[in-house]
């Protein structure tokens, strides 16, 4: 709200106008104070009043400002991937094609959208969204006994979420990757390890 003051002979007017840029209701609110003599004192403390008030606007809409800086474009990318560069190692170590992934991921409107039977590599169009936000991407890892080589066998999931946020590229992911000489050896480890089948990356925004 903005006040501004007009004196015109004895009739001292206040208008106060209601609103900022953007928003479409706006109001003017129109005050007349007569009186047969309004002196300098009188107009200097009614001058001090309405730099108070224009003051105390600017200060709110520096404020509304900041809070819808601080709700900035939060750009999101998913990934499975097929490949990881393991440290000490000459070549990546590539997921054997026999292991495809049934998963799903949070879209820009907030949805859970559900994926089977994806081969990696994966990815989707980068999609910008406003914090807070929760990016997250899980599933499991199958396969079928049938199609598994007799060894060896480079086993996992490497489901990433890369964002983009005030300028500055995070990478998160479950760079869950084995290795096994033979398909009796890979049978043994999920046997007794299931959970290797399930994964999750999940960021809070």
């Amino acid at each position: 709200m903005i006040f501004l003051y007009f004196c015109t002979s004895n009739i001292f007017e206040i208008l106060a106008y209601k609103g900022f840029a953007g928003n479409k209701k706006r109001q003017t609110i129109k005050l007349q104070i007569k009186s047969p003599m309004i002196n300098t004192t009188t107009m200097k403390k009614l001058s001090l009043l309405t730099v108070t008030l224009l003051c105390l606007v600017l200060s709110f809409s520096s404020c509304k400002k900041d809070k819808n800086d601080s709700q900035s474009s939060i750009t999101i990318e998913y990934k499975m991937l097929e490949s990881l560069q393991v440290t000490g190692q000459t070549q990546p170590s590539i997921i054997s094609s026999c292991f495809h992934y049934n998963f799903s991921y949070v879209n820009a409107q907030g949805e859970t959208v559900t994926l089977n039977n994806v081969s990696a590599p994966w990815s989707i169009a980068p999609f910008e969204v406003k914090s807070p936000f929760t990016a997250r991407i899980e599933g499991t890892i199958i396969y079928n006994e049938n199609e598994l080589p007799d060894g060896p066998i480079v086993f996992g999931a490497l489901p990433n979420i890369n964002y983009i946020k005030n300028g500055t590229t995070i990478n998160k992911n479950d760079n869950n990757i084995n290795h096994f000489s033979s398909k009796s050896q890979f049978l043994e480890f999920i046997a007794t390890h299931p959970d290797r089948l399930k994964f999750k990356v999940e960021v809070n925004l």
